[in-house]
C-alpha cells in the first residue's frame, strides 16, 4: 500500500495497486485534464505503441503518407476509472495475438506435414493411427479413410520388430534409422527406416509416437525384387546409378 502522503492535496482516491499520485514529480501533472483525480500509476502509457487505442491521441500525417501518433493531449491513462479498462484491453489484445500466432503455427505445421515428401505418421502407443500425410498414404497404398482405421502393428511383417521399436523409443525417447520391414495394402513388402520421437500431451505424459518412415527397398507382391526405373534392385546397381544420374 502506497502512503496517502504521495497523493495530491484534496484527492479522495486512496493509493493502491490501481491508483497512485506522485504530485512530487517535477512534471506533475504531465497532461492537462479536467479530472479531479490524477493517476500516475501508468506514467508511461502501455498503449503508446498501438496505432489505435481507447484513448484520444492525435494522428499527424507525414509527407510519406505515414502517421505519427501524438499522445501529448491524452489523459486517458491518468483517469483512475480507466486503469482496469486499459488492463482489460491489453489482456484481450494479448490473447488475440496468442490465438493468431497459434493459428499461424498450425497452418505452417499443417502445410509442412501435408507437403512433405517424407512419409509422416503419428500413432498412439497402442498403434492406432492418429494422423498421417499424403506421402505415407502413397507409400503404404491406403486411402486416408482406410489409414485412420489402421493399427500400425498390422503393418509389420515381423511382429517382434514392433516390440523392439517400442522398447527402444520408450527407453531413449527416440529412434533413428530403425530398420523394419512393412507390408503394404497390396501385399508388397518394403524395407523402411523409422526415425521417431515420443509424442507428449500438455502435462508431459506420453501419448504415442511421431516420426518419418523412409523406404529403402523391398519386394513386390509377387515376391520379386522391387524395381527402380525399370531395373531390379538386387541385380543391376550400376544401371540404377546411371538412371539416378539422369534424373539429377
Amino acid at each position: 500500500m502506497v502512503s496517502s502522503q504521495n497523493m495530491a492535496p484534496g484527492m479522495s482516491v486512496e493509493s493502491s495497486s490501481a491508483f497512485y499520485c506522485n504530485y512530487h514529480c517535477r512534471y506533475f501533472p504531465c497532461h492537462k485534464t479536467d479530472s479531479e483525480e490524477f493517476n500516475c500509476i501508468l506514467c508511461y502509457c502501455p498503449m503508446h505503441y498501438l496505432p489505435h487505442c481507447p484513448g484520444k491521441p492525435k494522428h499527424i500525417q507525414c509527407n510519406d503518407e505515414s502517421f505519427i501518433k501524438d499522445c501529448s493531449a491524452c489523459d486517458y491513462p491518468h483517469r483512475p476509472e480507466n486503469y482496469r479498462k486499459i488492463i482489460g484491453y491489453l489482456t484481450a489484445l494479448k490473447l488475440n495475438w496468442m490465438e493468431e500466432n497459434r493459428r499461424q503455427d498450425d497452418r505452417k505445421y499443417r502445410t509442412f506435414f501435408e507437403e512433405s515428401k517424407d512419409a509422416i505418421i503419428i500413432t498412439s502407443r497402442e498403434g492406432v493411427v492418429i494422423d498421417c500425410n499424403w506421402s505415407a498414404l502413397v507409400l503404404l497404398g491406403y486411402t486416408k479413410e482406410e489409414a485412420m482405421r489402421l493399427n500400425v502393428r498390422d503393418l509389420y511383417v515381423n511382429p517382434d520388430d514392433r516390440k523392439r521399436f517400442q522398447q527402444q523409443i520408450e527407453q531413449k525417447g527416440y529412434v533413428k534409422d530403425y530398420r523394419v520391414k512393412l507390408c503394404k495394402k497390396d501385399g508388397a513388402r518394403i524395407d523402411c527406416l523409422f526415425t521417431f520421437t515420443l509424442l507428449f500431451d500438455g502435462d508431459g505424459n506420453v501419448l504415442g509416437y511421431q516420426g518419418i518412415v523412409r523406404e529403402i527397398g523391398g519386394e513386390g507382391a509377387d515376391g520379386k525384387g522391387k524395381s527402380i526405373c525399370g531395373f531390379p534392385v538386387h541385380k543391376n546397381l550400376p544401371a540404377i546409378k546411371d538412371c539416378v544420374k539422369t534424373l539429377l
